[in-house]
């Protein structure tokens, strides 16, 4: 099998840039196939969690002020950005998972790359409605970014899913916080490919980076975390 091009080190990214952890510490990950070290990882921490939060709670203005036709374009550029780096990515995918790179060729990449263009197609038909329910009544339904998403990306399938999970987000006006859990290449593997200068502008991510050690505690930061910030928007909506 070819070589990847793949770093010794990579850091938690957030607000743009990859970090180390508050603390320092990292994890290393292995080709499943015959344990062959692959890179080392920033380990994440509950004060990184909050950091990556505020990121991305401080993007959400700007992001969701976005056109459609913005929205569109950036996620049809990831979709090229995927397709001009296939190869490469499906055998980062093939090391750190350990799936046969036929699959990762023939599904994972490409199947990955079509959900970013499908939800740029969706963005085409974007709209509201307006109904008259009866002669003194007008419904209105209009769609509004929730604000910061939080998701955890499994182990199986982790570049598939990870788009599964960040496209319909980011077509949705929404910004996002990622916790990858064991598996991390899938992200910085599409960041290194040139996905970070499109995405920066709404996405503020924490990079794959929790160890079995912490990820109950930090799922836990990021949980209460997000509460915070719902009961937050929830008071400011009382004074209204």
């Amino acid at each position: 099998m070819a070589k990847a091009d793949i770093q010794e080190q990579y850091g938690l990214f957030i607000n743009g840039e990859f970090v180390p952890a508050s603390d320092g510490a990292t994890f290393d990950a292995h080709n499943p196939a015959n344990g062959e070290h692959l890179a080392y990882f920033a380990e994440a921490t509950k004060e990184d969690v909050d950091s990556a939060v505020k990121a991305a709670r401080a993007a959400l203005p700007a992001w969701s002020k976005t056109s459609p036709i913005e929205r569109q374009n950036i996620l049809l550029k990831i979709a090229d950005i995927i397709d001009a780096n296939a190869d490469h990515l499906a055998l980062v995918e093939t090391l750190d998972n350990g799936k046969p790179i036929r699959e990762t060729k023939a599904a994972d990449i490409p199947l990955g790359s079509d959900h970013f263009r499908y939800f740029a197609g969706c963005l085409r038909a974007w709209e509201g409605s307006a109904t008259m329910l009866d002669d003194n009544t007008l419904s209105l339904i209009l769609h509004e970014p929730v604000g910061v998403v939080g998701q955890v990306i499994p182990w199986n399938f982790p570049f598939l899913m990870g788009a599964w999970k960040l496209a319909p987000v980011l077509a949705a006006l929404g910004t996002i916080l990622v916790v990858f859990i064991l598996v991390g290449t899938m992200l910085w593997a599409f960041l290194s490919a040139g996905g970070a200068d499109t995405i920066a502008v709404g996405v503020m991510v924490l990079y794959g980076v929790v160890g079995l050690a912490v990820v109950g505690g930090v799922l836990a930061a990021l949980i209460q975390r997000l509460r915070e910030i719902k009961r937050g928007e929830e008071e400011d909506a009382k004074e209204y």
